[in-house]
């Protein structure tokens, strides 16, 4: 009976999770796809030099907002999800004090692009300037993203999210249709950025109308504690993004600006496929906290069946990318097929960084975050020396490699730090999953060889895997009943 009770739980509480993600998939999948198409369009109208430089600008982008405390998401949905914090108050605290940091890091940025030597191309400061300005905008979008999570108003910020985002593909798309230069494109989208945050911002403020106006505690003493608190999820989100980042500027200082096309282009496929990790991460963090301290035993069965399901998904995603690498490639015009084996590559690190997820999201959630940013540390220094040895040599493909390889080490330590501290799960846990990917790979290369389109070979060795998973599933079951 306690069994079925307990499976009946855990299952309610992965329903859960699954509903969430699917509505806060959608949002953040809307507007992560109309980037992707974005720099899908100006890599096909404008070409690889282009493409490389609006990479590099978000790349900038992305490492200055940091600045603005732009890790703190976590921290907002767990403070507010626990109700320890009055709503309005401590939402305030964080736009004001994001305000005032996201003009400083802007300034620094101005600064910092003075060292950019790009003599050919005299726009790309100006380029990575004007990117800058969304410094402001995308923080608030990250705290209308949190205070939604925390209240369940996912709807709602689906709605304006995904406005937002094809907004600016739709007037971006038309600018380049007429032949507009990137540098209107850019200014362009800034403006559509701002709006539409600015239109989020405005209807948090409108769910809080009313509540919690009075306080005694002195705002700016709130907000130097919500600092304080939200240090080690900062300095992880440093990292994170650092690490992120790294390769861009690795190919900008070793190679050309069009190898860092090519491997922005990478890049946003494999990013596209990423977001389920993140929205994962953030609707599972509370759960994992509440579980660790109330039920060890639903906590440890949701970690290893997380498991389970993530790379289930992963392996499938990679395979067929690495299919239709070619494809994928020509889609951004015939300038870009040096970034086939790109793609092929960089989708593997995605692979492991899946796997990496529920070790990630049980590590902060429980509070070994700090563990978790030295493994981070590791990881960077070991892709910023393998990049450092391959980018000269192998360009784009050199730092997917250095990638990979760090991502493999940042998986490995995590595992063995949870499954010897946290969780004991199974070392064979992924062996059902290898198995269906051999298979489903096994299936393509036969019927690639037999001269099968490529889109059916693509669906049924999707079939094949999807049945070795059921068959594996079922016998998982029927020993995990057994133990129970």
């Amino acid at each position: 009976m306690y069994a079925i009770v307990l499976n009946s739980r855990t299952l309610e509480n992965l329903r859960i999770i699954a509903r969430d993600s699917l509505g806060l998939l959608f949002a953040d999948l809307g507007y992560r796809l109309s980037n992707i198409v974005l720099i899908w369009l100006i890599a096909r109208y404008l070409g690889p030099t282009s493409a490389g430089i609006y990479t590099l600008g978000s790349t900038f982008r992305a490492t200055f907002q940091l600045m603005t405390l732009a890790g703190t998401g976590y921290l907002i949905i767990r403070e507010l999800s626990q109700g320890s914090v009055a709503a309005r108050k401590y939402l305030i605290s964080f736009a004001l004090m994001r305000a005032m940091l996201s003009l400083g890091s802007w300034l620094l940025l101005w600064g910092a692009i003075g060292f950019v030597e790009m003599p050919f191309y005299p726009e790309v400061r100006l380029i990575i300037l004007l990117m800058g300005l969304e410094l402001l905008p995308e923080s608030v979008r990250e705290i209308n993203r949190s205070f939604f999570i925390a209240q369940r108003y996912i709807t709602l910020y689906a709605l304006i999210a995904v406005a937002t985002g094809f907004s600016r593909l739709a007037i971006g798309g038309w600018l380049l249709l007429k032949g507009e230069a990137l540098i209107r494109v850019v200014s362009t989208s800034v403006l559509i950025t701002w709006g539409g945050n600015g239109l989020g911002l405005v209807a948090l403020l409108l769910a809080l109308k009313g509540k919690e106006l009075k306080s005694n505690v002195p705002l700016f003493s709130t907000m130097r504690e919500q600092f304080v608190a939200a240090l080690p999820f900062v300095a992880i989100n440093v990292l994170i993004v650092v690490y992120a980042q790294s390769n861009v500027y690795l190919l900008s200082l070793l190679s050309t600006i069009n190898e860092v096309g090519f491997y922005g282009v990478a890049d946003s496929i494999v990013s596209a496929s990423s977001l389920f990790t993140q929205v994962y991460l953030s609707l599972s963090i509370p759960l994992f906290s509440k579980l660790y301290i109330t039920n060890r035993q639903q906590f440890e069965l949701i970690y290893r069946r997380s498991v389970i399901v993530l790379s289930s998904l992963a392996f499938p995603v990679a395979l067929v990318i690495v299919f239709q690498a070619n494809t994928l490639a020509a889609m951004f015009g015939e300038k870009f097929h040096s970034s086939s084996p790109v793609i092929g590559l960089l989708i593997w690190s995605l692979v492991i960084s899946w796997l990496n997820a529920p070790n990630s999201c049980v590590m902060m959630a429980i509070g070994y975050e700090s563990v978790s940013a030295r493994f981070l540390t590791l990881a960077l220094i070991i892709n910023l020396v393998v990049g450092a040895l391959l980018v000269p040599f192998k360009g784009a493909a050199g730092a997917a490699l250095a990638r990979i390889v760090a991502e493999m080490v940042f998986w490995s330590v995590h595992w063995c730090f949870v499954r010897r501290n946290v969780a004991r799960v199974p070392v064979n846990i992924m062996v059902q999953p290898l198995i269906a990917l051999i298979a489903m790979g096994f299936t393509m290369f036969l019927l690639s060889n037999i001269a099968m389109e490529a889109w059916k070979a693509t669906i049924i060795s999707i079939l094949v895997y999807v049945a070795f998973i059921r068959f594996g599933a079922k016998a998982a079951n029927g020993k995990d009943g057994q133990a129970l």
